[in-house]
């Protein structure tokens, strides 16, 4: 579940990151400050908000789940004697 929510913020990231490469090449050439911040400021409503569209790549789903493996301490009766010593 936490792993979807990694993957989630991923995309969200990666998606910003592309906007915010085109942000930086529209702003090279438009020397408008007002669509410089509007433009910037998107980028950053990008970065908080939801991500609306999802990127087709595989996701964890795509992983099959990881199943606990359980350890148990031996019995004190397996325990062994060598040399007067008691290995456990």
């Amino acid at each position: 579940m936490l792993s979807s929510f990694y993957w989630a913020v991923g995309q969200n990231v990666i998606g910003a990151a592309v906007l915010a490469l085109a942000v930086f090449g529209i702003t090279r050439f438009w020397k408008n400050p007002a669509v410089r911040h509007a433009l910037w400021l998107l980028v950053l409503v990008k970065l908080v908000a939801p991500p609306l569209v999802a990127l087709p790549l595989p996701g964890p789903s795509a992983r099959p789940p990881i199943q606990a493996i359980r350890f148990e301490a031996a019995p004190a009766w397996h325990a062994r004697t060598v040399d007067g010593q008691t290995l456990y």
